[in-house]
């Protein structure tokens, strides 16, 4: 189930229609490039407007072709990789964006695709991870309520970016471990996707109502990090809370998943799946996920 919902986002991209939900349409920023409601983005540029055209191109080859289309797939990665020290924030992001749709395309093409290609891939979702998430600040810490919409796009995307790859880590679970080995702080501290609503408000106007709307809730609410999701869907209900959580967390938590949107629930589903992923470390408190406790509010209305 979990591997299927990310498999689509890949179809997603090729078809163009509606994003993946962890890419916000450029032109929902341009009011005067707004793209025809129901129609195909044509708003992407650069490697992302690369990078739809190969998945689409990768999707549409008979099976015999995919393997010659994927070789256009590394091609443009490596030319992405020799170029991406020169990028600002806007382009590593859409650099980091391309390179896991391409990873999640990789592991839905296990006969056309060899496993040095997709470990390659990982190597590059890393290092433009990396850089991405030592250029800005991201986490609680952002003070929200003095961020232009531009620059709120930008931290929600490497926010929800952020999510996707603790999804991407679960998927590539071996021999009772996965990549990070469990103990990666950055997925425990990650703050959770905005709401459905605020993410997918296309106006400028729509946006503002609903940004204004999140800020008169920030004086009560503290910003819900992965960590207390994650230890949140592992303890039994009769547990008392781990030294992780934050007074009001069920109900916070509750309120979000009434706004949630696709990537929230697959969040959500992932928390009941985890095994050997990140949640056991926090449950045994071997992991200090504190850091990320904020008293900013959750990004929903």
């Amino acid at each position: 189930m979990l591997f299927s919902r990310l498999a689509e986002y890949t179809r997603m991209m090729a078809d163009g229609k509606q994003l993946p939900p962890f890419i916000y349409p450029p032109c929902w920023l341009d009011g005067a490039a707004r793209c025809s409601a129901g129609a195909e983005h044509r708003c992407l540029s650069g490697d992302l407007e690369t990078c739809s055209s190969l998945i689409k191109e990768v999707h549409s080859a008979r099976p015999e072709l995919r393997g010659a289309a994927w070789q256009r797939i590394v091609a443009h990665l490596k030319q992405v990789y020799e170029e991406h020290h020169e990028y600002n924030e806007e382009r590593t992001l859409e650099a980091m964006q391309a390179a896991l749709l391409y990873g999640l395309l990789g592991a839905q093409q296990a006969a056309s695709v060899s496993y040095v290609d997709v470990a390659w891939v990982v190597e590059m979702i890393e290092a433009f991870g990396h850089r991405l998430f030592d250029m800005t600040a991201w986490d609680h810490e952002v003070d929200l309520a003095y961020l232009s919409r531009p620059q709120w796009v930008l931290v929600e995307s490497m926010r929800r970016i952020g999510c996707v790859l603790y999804l991407f880590d679960l998927l590539l679970h071996s021999n009772a471990t996965t990549p990070s080995t469990g103990e990666c702080e950055t997925f425990f501290n990650m703050p959770l996707p905005c709401s459905r609503n605020l993410w997918i408000a296309a106006s400028e106007a729509q946006w503002q109502a609903g940004y204004q709307s999140v800020q008169a809730r920030r004086c009560n609410q503290h910003q819900l990090i992965l960590g207390e999701l994650l230890t949140f869907r592992r303890s039994p209900p009769s547990e008392e809370p781990t030294k992780i959580t934050a007074p009001g967390m069920e109900e916070a938590l509750a309120e979000w998943c009434e706004h949630a949107d696709d990537l929230s629930m697959l969040l959500w589903m992932a928390g009941a799946v985890d095994g050997d992923g990140q949640a056991p470390a926090l449950v045994r408190g071997e992991v200090d996920a504190g850091a990320g406790l904020h008293p900013d509010g959750p990004i929903f209305e």
